[in-house]
């Protein structure tokens, strides 16, 4: 149980602010954890970017005592390139076909940014240049 330090620790001791900050912060990744299943597959995940074009696919391995996934390569990757995902893609949104303003929403709701990458950037790119073709 998580009990809130009185108010006059919490504002002179920034310890006791830290501790009870971090007890929350648990308590909701369990919460996700029992609620969503691949939040723990996040989790595990950290050290991949994102990318809407990625470079990487993750699957999870069944049948192993502990949770397992393994990570693949989509294609052949030069040495010290950067892996990436496709974060919608881990919390189970199929993309394909989802329009980049779509994509961008979905990201910016479940994971607090706008996406730039490669493939973004492109389809906006044309999209602005679309629209402003079809106005002249």
């Amino acid at each position: 149980m998580i009990r809130r330090p009185p108010r006059s620790t919490l504002s002179s001791s920034s310890a006791a602010s830290d501790v009870y900050k971090r007890q929350v912060l648990l308590l909701l990744l369990r919460i996700l954890m029992s609620a969503w299943e691949q939040v723990g597959l996040l989790v595990g995940c950290t050290k991949l970017d994102h990318s809407c074009d990625p470079s990487c696919r993750v699957e999870r391995v069944t049948g192993s005592d502990a949770p397992t996934v393994r990570v693949y390569t989509t294609r052949q990757l030069e040495p010290g390139s950067l892996l990436t995902v496709d974060y919608l893609e881990l919390c189970g949104v199929r993309t394909h076909g989802l329009h980049v303003t779509e994509r961008r929403a979905q990201l910016k709701l479940r994971w607090g940014f706008e996406c730039q990458c490669t493939r973004c950037c492109a389809e906006h790119l044309e999209a602005e240049t679309e629209s402003t073709c079809t106005r002249n």
